[in-house]
């Protein structure tokens, strides 16, 4: 066959086809291209925040476990736009693999320019009264609570709730007993008086009788005459007082109070309303060395009104398992009076927690006040349910008041002083505590260590201090109850004041402030993808190529 005679239309058409093939093929990648190319910027994006995060403050996290990212990168002020910076850098790297390699050789089908990038949220630290730093301290508590009785938290939660009934209880007795007893003053004085003008008389008669003015003359037989009737004997007592103190000679007055009979030397309500009057830290610390550390508390999150993030974070733990789990993580990380960890600012720094005073001193009289009162409750308590402390304060009641024959008076005293023995023993306890000794929170007849007739010389007893340690519980696992029974809001913030403190006082963190630590943010990027295989398509249809835009949107939390 003579091929030159041959038509080319077959040709023609199978070429025409091809290309309208190879358009479509070419239109098919592109749009897996695009569709890959979207895939690419969440992931460039995702890279970028988690890069953005990964600049955390390395000595917060070292100290406390806590990341978070310094909004202000060191120069203490805070601006968004530095940290939309850091990512639009972070992106535009990761967005272009020829960057730090040959420009030429190397194939990029995602083509993805970075136009655009904006945080547009983000939540900081100290936001909803540190909410944030409370859900990642409960998350490392999580992660690493193997060692920890998670059960024994919450019994200590519960121990909190019992101590602060007796608590209340205590200081509604004492307010009451003391009403009672200033109710029964004016008879009380009104009866002493009685019996003061008595023993005077008393006293004057014998004077009298001792002078001789009432002899009479010898009798013509020799007797001497008797007195007269209803004279012949002295001015008998009040009933019920025996041996009434008696006024001194010559002396028209009493020079001591009008007491009653078989009164110890140390009357115990004295002794311990002496003993109410002094500076309680000072009773229960004699000679020890009290830090004289100071901070300044102006600058202190806890003080100040803070900026706020525009992100809500995640609130994914919450409930009293939590709240003990954050309470354990505040005593693993803050030290407290008797622990030789040092620091920076504030020695006591869980006495801070709980008290928020500017000095070591102050936290400490303030958590001793609050270890007193918890005591006194659960002292109380075990008076209540003594029969032989019933049994004693009811004998010495009668003994000081009952000469005056005043039922209500005997009755309040009795409580008086069951009140002010369970005061001198919480003395003693809080004075252990503090020496590094044991108390078990609820007494018995072997921990009970005062007795009433030492109760007098409770001065003496807490001068010496206590040589036996005991057993129950330490100083620490107090402040743990005291933890349960304060507000948490306020030992978040409490928290960060001292966190910040410590910071600060490192020569690379000056500059650090709670308030500028970005914990999470909501970033969003917008891509120009140029197209890279429409050109054949565009040459057939004749129309233009064009890239088209890609946004992406994501979040990251620590």
């Amino acid at each position: 066959m003579d091929r030159q005679k041959q038509k080319g239309s077959i040709t023609v058409f199978l070429s025409l086809t091809c290309i309208l093939f190879l358009s479509l093929i070419c239109t098919a990648v592109e749009s897996a291209r695009v569709q890959g190319a979207r895939a690419q910027a969440a992931n460039i994006m995702g890279m970028g925040n988690f890069s953005l995060l990964g600049e955390f403050e390395p000595e917060l996290l070292e100290q406390y476990n806590i990341f978070s990212l310094d909004g202000t990168y060191g120069n203490g002020s805070f601006q968004i736009e530095k940290v939309n910076s850091r990512l639009r850098d972070y992106a535009s790297c990761n967005a272009d693999p020829r960057r730090d390699t040959v420009p030429f050789g190397c194939f990029d089908p995602w083509n993805l320019e970075l136009t655009d990038s904006e945080v547009s949220e983000y939540a900081l630290l100290t936001d909803g009264k540190g909410e944030p730093f409370y859900q990642q301290a409960v998350s490392y508590m999580k992660t690493n609570m193997a060692a920890i009785a998670a059960g024994r938290l919450l019994e200590y939660r519960k121990d909190a709730e019992r101590v602060k009934g007796w608590q209340k209880e205590y200081e509604q007795q004492q307010a009451e007993n003391d009403r009672q007893l200033s109710g029964l003053e004016a008879e009380r004085q009104k009866k002493l008086q009685i019996m003061e003008s008595e023993a005077a008389a008393e006293a004057a008669s014998q004077s009298s009788a001792g002078s001789g003015t009432n002899s009479q003359p010898f009798a013509g037989d020799g007797t001497a005459s008797q007195p007269p009737a209803g004279n012949g004997t002295a001015p008998q007592p009040p009933a019920g007082n025996g041996t009434a103190s008696q006024l001194p000679a010559g002396d028209g007055t009493n020079s001591q109070p009008y007491t009653g009979p078989g009164e110890p030397a140390h009357n115990p309500l004295q002794e311990i309303a002496k003993l109410r009057k002094k500076s309680i830290l000072s009773i229960v610390t004699w000679d020890r060395d009290i830090s004289g550390k100071q901070v300044k508390t102006g600058s202190f999150p806890s003080k100040n009104r803070l900026k706020e993030g525009t992100l809500d974070t995640e609130r994914k733990h919450r409930g009293m398992a939590a709240d003990a789990l954050f309470r354990e993580y505040l005593l693993m990380h803050f030290p407290f009076y008797g622990d030789d960890t040092p620091k920076k600012t504030l020695d006591y720094q869980l006495e801070y927690l709980l008290g928020g005073k500017d000095s070591d001193e102050k936290n400490l009289k303030h958590v001793v006040g609050r270890l007193l009162l918890l005591r006194e409750g659960m002292n109380y308590l075990y008076c209540l349910q003594n029969g032989q402390i019933q049994s004693q304060t009811q004998s010495l009641a009668v003994t000081l008041t009952g000469f005056l024959g005043i039922p209500a008076l005997t009755a309040a005293t009795r409580h008086a002083l069951m009140l002010a023995w369970a005061y001198g023993e919480s003395l003693v306890d809080v004075r252990i505590l503090l020496d590094g000794g044991k108390i078990p929170l609820q007494k018995d007849a072997a921990s009970w260590s005062l007795s009433l007739e030492n109760l007098g010389r409770i001065t003496e007893i807490l001068r010496e201090g206590a040589t036996d340690k005991g057993t129950g519980l330490a100083y620490r696992d107090y402040l743990r109850i005291l933890l349960n029974l304060e507000s948490l809001s306020a030992q978040k913030m409490r928290a960060l004041d001292l966190i910040q403190a410590e910071l600060q006082s490192a020569e690379d963190c000056s500059g650090f402030k709670a308030e500028n630590c970005i914990v999470a943010l909501k970033s969003s990027t917008s891509w120009r993808c140029r197209p890279v295989f429409l050109r054949l398509p565009a040459a057939v249809t004749g129309l233009r190529a064009r890239g088209i835009t890609i946004r992406q949107e994501g979040s990251i939390a620590y």
